[in-house]
């Protein structure tokens, strides 16, 4: 199982993954989750803090939270920026296998127009004149 994109969508996130060869979409909740220093809390940063997580269950709730810790004056708020995507596809396909891609290439800078000739048609072609603007 390997995945090949994400987007969140209202509470939920969109994972195409690819198994077997073929393209699958599954849905994860949204972990809204950030953590906050507590020196009773059971979780530990990389600075060795301790500290206590709090989970939400919309976006909504999420950001106001945010801003209400904020404005206690609360500055040190973890993972709270990372994207909900990147939480979704650190906690469900760390170590997953790589995908095969899948390459395709479209040029946007080029507008054409097919036009058809008869065979016996001629093109006449003009120098431009280089004093001429």
């Amino acid at each position: 199982m390997s995945y090949i994109n994400a987007i969140k969508r209202n509470n939920d996130v969109l994972v195409w993954e690819r198994v077997d060869g073929k393209r699958k979409l599954v849905m994860h909740d949204a972990p809204y989750y950030f953590y906050t220093k507590d020196p009773a809390g059971e979780y530990t940063s990389m600075f060795g803090d301790k500290l206590t997580r709090h989970d939400f269950d919309t976006g909504k709730e999420f950001n106001d939270g945010r801003k209400r810790l904020s404005s206690y004056g609360s500055t040190e708020l973890f993972e709270s920026d990372i994207p909900i995507e990147l939480k979704v596809l650190s906690s469900k396909y760390y170590e997953a296998d790589l995908p095969v891609l899948h390459v395709t290439l479209f040029d946007i800078e080029v507008a054409y127009e097919i036009l058809k000739y008869d065979d016996d048609h001629i093109i006449k072609i003009r120098k431009k004149n280089p004093i001429s603007k």
